[in-house]
């Protein structure tokens, strides 16, 4: 198996014309998040992409590319940004959350960007595990149904 550079997400019309030739080789679980982000580059203002970025991890796989991991961050305030990943299942626990994780947040750090926020389900332990071996300072809050990190990407 033979990988493929992650491209990043600009949503330039090159992108969106390039998300259309991929769709065909997209694993059925990835379907809906190409399309999202296929969605979201459509809408947004030039100056709105300039606050979001995205990374697609795709590998080769029996002469197919095929979409094994997603990450994207949006700001959503001054210095912040809202962080998700997705990786296939197939693919989980071989640290390719954290590569993604670690690349999306050197983009963002060459912005204005200097924290990562996301919630998630507090029974989402696989994902919690890739944000406490990315290497960033973390703070945890637990709630009922709920759980708030915080990621620190300044000094690293």
């Amino acid at each position: 198996m033979s990988t493929v550079p992650a491209t990043p997400w600009l949503g330039t019309e090159s992108q969106i014309a390039w998300a259309e030739k991929i769709k065909p080789l997209v694993s059925a679980e990835f379907d809906r998040v190409a399309e999202t982000l296929e969605a979201v580059a459509r809408r947004q203002s030039v100056r709105d992409r300039l606050d979001t970025r995205a990374l697609i991890a795709i590998l080769e796989e029996d002469a197919k590319a095929v979409i094994v991991g997603v990450a994207r961050y949006i700001v959503v305030r001054p210095g912040k940004a809202e962080v998700a990943l997705a990786v296939n299942d197939a693919h989980q626990g071989q640290g390719l959350g954290t590569a993604l994780l670690r690349h999306l947040a050197a983009i963002a750090k060459e912005g204005t960007v200097n924290e990562f926020i996301e919630d998630i389900l507090p029974q989402n332990n696989a994902m919690l595990k890739v944000f406490q071996a990315s290497g960033f300072g973390i703070r945890i809050q637990r709630e009922t149904g709920v759980v708030h990190v915080i990621l620190e990407l300044t000094g690293n």
